[in-house]
């Protein structure tokens, strides 16, 4: 079976740019670079793990994305998809060139 018949969904992955003002300091902003692209995701194995930060404990939702092999995406990106903001932990691709698997944390919610 080919890999895009189990990618059931599309996402916009975004890229950061940052530009300098005048006064030196810098302003990132965020380009949708790919629209439409097609993908799957899904909790990853490593699912939801608290950390405990100061007085305060913090939950993390890791998800794992799957495009086609030839797709760009890095980890300074983020993906958005279904009303969520994803950062992306780490990419590791196939060494088969069938897939490419994507690490990526929730970082907001519509």
């Amino acid at each position: 079976m080919s890999l895009v018949h189990l990618l059931n969904k599309t996402c916009t992955i975004q890229t950061k740019t940052e530009t300098q003002g005048a006064t030196g300091s810098f302003t990132a902003s965020w380009a949708n670079t790919y629209q439409n692209v097609l993908c799957r995701y899904c909790l990853s194995n490593k699912g939801r793990g608290s950390v405990i930060a100061g007085s305060f404990q913090v939950t993390t939702e890791e998800f794992t994305f799957y495009f086609k092999h030839d797709q760009t995406i890095s980890i300074a990106d983020r993906i958005s998809i279904d009303g969520k903001l994803f950062e992306v932990l780490h990419v590791n691709s196939d060494s088969s060139t069938h897939h490419l698997e994507v690490l990526a944390k929730v970082r907001s919610y519509d």
